[in-house]
Formats: structure tokens, sequence, C-alpha cells
């Protein structure tokens, strides 16, 4: 049988690595006494990541992808978490069995006091951070969180369906600076892309040539809110270069909005070459 349920000639189910296989049964006598159908979804060769801490290198493989997060994964001290090009990291939506970070019912990728996260893919293979959900949602997980001394360096890599594609705030290092770059950014429910206070002189964060699109959200009432970078009390040595930033789909929904292409506060970030489909405001 294959993904569209017909039956093959061999005989086999036919899945690849990484299909969602949806499994459902006829319980004729359940717990209660009542006649009930199950269903159960779940993926084909997977690595599950249940919540870890990072206190030295290690490295996510494609030939292991993809990797299913279903907790909280800490990159601390003296962990260098590399992601290999190719590779996707699903997040199960809505849950954390760590009960913690910065959401403690939705998983995150937290990059804590030097702490190291290397993501680059290629043009030919990038790397995917996304929920499993079949119907996917712009919340199901909370994000790329990054603090204090923290390096990353993301590059090629498609992130969304998450709160925030990347939370960043309070950077104070002296180790080569943090970038993304190259990257698409989707279907977020507040900021593209958040950096908040690091006046630091020797702090360096580069962010070149994404793409953010379909950011924020827009409630019952038609009121919507979002931004796609937003900057506040950061120095000089912080770069937004060449990205370009849309959000047609979430202004055409709101008849109360207040998107933002760019928010700036209190910032001396140097910005430059941005093509935007919303307006800036200051």
């Amino acid at each position: 049988m294959n993904e569209g349920g017909i039956p093959s000639a061999n005989s086999q189910l036919e899945v690849n690595i990484g299909d969602s296989l949806i499994v459902t049964y006829f319980d004729d006598d359940d717990f209660y006494g009542q006649d009930k159908y199950i269903v159960t979804i779940t993926l084909y060769g997977y690595t599950e990541i249940s919540g870890v801490t990072y206190t030295s290198a290690e490295t996510w493989l494609k030939l292991l992808s993809p990797y299913l997060i279903t907790g909280d994964v800490n990159i601390n001290s003296g962990g260098v978490l590399t992601i290999e090009s190719g590779v996707e990291v699903r997040f199960m939506p809505n849950t954390d069995k760590t009960v913690g970070g910065s959401d403690n019912t939705r998983s995150e990728i937290r990059v804590n006091n030097n702490g190291v996260l290397n993501a680059e893919g290629t043009i030919a293979d990038s790397i995917k951070f996304t929920s499993q959900s079949s119907d996917p949602g712009n919340d199901d997980w909370y994000g790329i969180y990054t603090n204090e001394s923290a390096q990353f360096n993301i590059a090629y890599s498609v992130i969304s369906n998450a709160r925030y594609g990347l939370h960043t705030q309070q950077l104070d290092n002296d180790n080569g600076g943090s970038s993304i770059k190259n990257s698409n950014i989707s279907n977020v429910s507040t900021y593209g892309v958040y950096c908040y206070n690091f006046f630091s002189a020797i702090t360096e964060l580069i962010i070149e040539q994404n793409k953010i699109t379909n950011y924020g959200y827009v409630n019952t009432y038609g009121d919507g809110s979002g931004t796609g970078i937003y900057v506040e009390k950061v120095g000089n040595l912080t770069e937004i270069l060449n990205n370009e930033i849309e959000n047609t789909a979430n202004n055409a929904n709101a008849t109360n909005s207040y998107f933002r292409g760019i928010g700036l506060y209190e910032s001396d970030a140097k910005i430059s070459g941005i093509q935007f489909l919303v307006q800036i405001m200051v």
C-alpha cells in the first residue's frame, strides 16, 4: 500500500523515512464499554529528542533525520550542537515533556550561556525546523531561543510554524559573533527575528539575505499584530542587510492591523537593502 492508500503490487507497505503513518482501528469495547474508532499518527524511521541538555559536542546527522522534538533542547556552556545540511527537525505541536524553558507547553531549541548552535545548510540541501502536525498552525512550537554569551550560526535554513523564528536577547560575547543568513522564516505568530538588549561593543550579529513572510496573528475580531524583524536596545555591531519582508496574507485578513516590517527602539543597528511588502514603523 502506498501513501495514497492504494495497494501495491508486492503487497508491502511502501514508506520512506520521515513519512507519517496513520493507523486506524475499531475498538468495539473500550474502557467505557462503547464502540470507538482509534486513530494513531506516528513517524517512520525518526529520531526522537525528548528533552536533552548538551554540555559537549553533538551532531545531528542527516542519516538519522527526521528528528522529532518532544521536549526542550538545551545547549549549555561547553555544548556545541551541529546540525548537518538536509536534516529535518520536527516539533510535536503544543508539547514540552520537560515543562520548562520560555514556554512550558511548547518545545524549543535554547542556546544558553556559552553554548553554540551551528545550523548551516546549503542552497541545495537546507535544514528545516517545522511542526510535525499534518495541519500546522503558526504557534505549534516556541522557536530558536538564545541568550547571554551564546553563539549561533544559522544559514540556508527554513523555520516555520513557531511562535518566534529566532528570539535572541542579552547577547554579550567576543567569540566571533552570531548570524542568520540566507534563511526563510514563515508562518510565525509573533516575530520573525526578535533581538533585545545587547549594546555591548563586542557583540556582533548579522541578519542577512533572509526572507520573512506571514508573521503575526489575527484574532476573531480582526485585530492583527506582528513584526518581521524587531530590534530593541541593540548596538551598532548588529547589521540587518538585504532581507525581504512580506506579510500580505495577514494584512489581507486583518481589519485593525499593527504589522511592522522592521521595529526599531533605542537601537544603533545598521540597516540597508531591505525589500518591504508591509509598512515600516520606527
